[in-house]
């Protein structure tokens, strides 16, 4: 079974690396897509979630809105088991 973690982001550059590898650790070994959508940061978080092996997607619509993030990436992923996620949220290692 495929699983979609989706992570929105705005201005999460303090948390976003901690998240990323927490979702890939947490993960490791699953049938599993990683997809950010990103609000239009104005810090580094799009070039720090370019460092790992995840798909990277604009929100153009400028909208920071939770639920718009979160649906961009519903709309993109693959995954019969979808989690969403915000930047700063870190999964345990208990995840699955």
């Amino acid at each position: 079974m495929k699983i979609s973690l989706i992570i929105k982001t705005l201005n999460e550059e303090k948390h976003i690396e901690e998240c990323i590898s927490s979702v890939i650790r947490a993960t490791n070994g699953l049938d599993r897509e990683i997809i950010l959508v990103d609000s239009i940061s104005k810090d580094n978080t799009v070039k720090l979630a370019y460092k790992y092996p995840i798909k990277v997607i604009t929100n153009n619509k400028n909208d920071a809105r939770c639920g718009i993030g979160h649906q961009v990436g519903y709309m993109m992923s693959k995954g019969e088991l979808i989690f969403v996620l915000d930047g700063d949220m870190i999964t345990n290692k208990n995840f699955n």
